[in-house]
């Protein structure tokens, strides 16, 4: 009863036609599984996860009153949430994974992917940086030191992170960012609570630079 319950939630938060073109993304995704020998949560395209819609909302905002721009994303996965931020700025993705960014540029010809992690990104000037779903499993000192290279090698304007609420029921790791970037960025959002899988509820963040 209660995962019936929780998909219904699910459904009610993305609404029926995006839960009916996910089925068909999910299904050509499945094939891109298969073909690149990805893993395979990356067959689940975003039309299924409410948190999504909330990033590319939030980066939309942030990249609304800018002609141009650079929007960076780390663990972009096979550039499902990437893909759909506004295509007039620059859009990079960083995965560690070959056979994932393999998958990446095959499905997303516009895009620019990249292989590497914090240390690997050396681009200068960010206006957003997007580490969303791909740092759960870092202790947070750990992820502070990545922090701080990531900061020493460019000048970030704003960042889009998620965290996960503090749940005895979930193994992932519960991030406070302000214990992690708050000496130079402020947040300035928060989203709802969106309930993930494994009960934790995970929530949206956007920190900009302060002053």
């Amino acid at each position: 009863m209660g995962w019936l319950l929780y998909k219904i939630k699910r459904i009610k938060e993305v609404g029926i036609l995006n839960c009916f073109i996910g089925v068909f993304r999910k299904a050509y995704l499945y094939y891109i599984h298969k073909k690149f020998n990805t893993p395979r949560w990356h067959i689940n395209p975003i039309h299924f996860r409410a948190y999504a819609y909330e990033v590319i909302a939030c980066v939309t905002r942030i990249m609304e009153d800018k002609e141009k721009g650079i929007i960076v994303e780390l663990g972009c996965g096979v550039g499902e949430l990437l893909s759909n931020y506004p295509s007039l700025y620059q859009r990079i993705g960083y995965d560690i994974d070959k056979n994932v960014i393999n998958a990446a540029r095959y499905l997303h010809h516009e895009l620019d992917i990249r292989e590497g992690s914090f240390n690997d990104i050396k681009i200068g000037k960010i206006d957003c940086m997007i580490i969303v779903n791909c740092v759960f499993g870092i202790p947070t000192e750990q992820l502070c030191d990545y922090m701080k290279g990531l900061l020493e090698n460019n000048e970030i304007d704003t960042f889009v992170v998620d965290t996960y609420e503090k749940n005895e029921n979930t193994e992932y790791l519960s991030h406070n960012w302000d214990e992690i970037i708050g000496n130079n960025y402020r947040r300035v959002y928060r989203s709802k609570g969106y309930k993930a899988s494994h009960v934790a509820l995970q929530f949206i963040e956007v920190w900009e630079k302060k002053d």
